[in-house]
């Protein structure tokens, strides 16, 4: 596995001094870590400067929101350096109510906390590239119909609770399921897992009864997982 840079997943949550630059960039310095903020084509970036990285986050505006069709790059290029786009930071679309398709470019590793949390989001791909999708990070998308997640290494608890409009879930060669992942998507109707280590508690729960569930090559059900679902295949 990557190496993750663990500060891109938290939030920012204590107080910073700040220090703005030419070019509108800012340098902030929270938890005695240096990190430098600018904005290009319409997307902001959080830049660490104390870890040697070459890699930045998209973050939330400074002012406004998000919104329409974005296209998050590979790469963009910074005073010079050309700096790959590896985690989308936690909150960076929370609230978003007029975002509608989110394009993620073939470098991200992470989806942080919330990051799209009560968004309005309806499209995304979730990338074979991504390694982590943090705790809350879809959390009532309502208007998220279909969800695809291959090869991701964990997703944290609540990822796509209370995904209304949810109707279609593949899960495929996932390490873990995070509790309560997908816990009151009530529309959903088909659920595919396979090749999946952990499936966490309450995962499924509060969601359609009716919905099919098909499981294959999963190595652990934790408890109440689909509870109440009538129908389940494990093959």
């Amino acid at each position: 596995m990557k190496r993750i840079t663990i500060i891109s997943i938290l939030t920012i949550i204590l107080m910073s001094s700040c220090i703005k630059l030419k070019n509108d960039s800012i340098i902030k310095v929270i938890d005695n870590v240096e990190r430098e903020y600018f904005t290009v084509d319409g997307l902001r970036y959080e830049l660490c400067l104390d870890n040697n990285s070459d890699g930045v986050s998209v973050v939330m505006l400074e002012e406004g929101k998000y919104q329409g069709e974005i296209i998050i790059p590979n790469e963009v290029k910074y005073k010079g350096d050309i700096l790959k786009v590896m985690i989308i930071g936690a909150d960076a679309f929370k609230d978003c109510d007029k975002l509608e398709r989110v394009a993620i470019g073939d470098n991200i590793t992470v989806i942080g906390s919330n990051a799209f949390e009560n968004s309005s989001i309806s499209d995304i791909e979730i990338k074979k590239t991504i390694q982590v999708i943090g705790a809350d990070a879809f959390r009532n998308c309502d208007k998220l119909t279909e969800i695809k997640i291959d090869s991701v290494q964990v997703f944290g608890a609540d990822a796509f609770n209370d995904c209304n409009q949810l109707k279609k879930v593949e899960i495929e060669s996932v390490q873990v399921v995070g509790a309560d992942s997908f816990r009151g998507c009530d529309n959903l109707e088909d659920v595919q897992i396979s090749n999946t280590q952990i499936v966490g508690e309450n995962s499924f729960d509060e969601c359609n009864k009716e919905m099919k569930v098909c499981l294959k090559n999963v190595m652990v059900i934790k408890k109440d997982a689909f509870n109440g679902c009538r129908n389940v295949e494990t093959k």
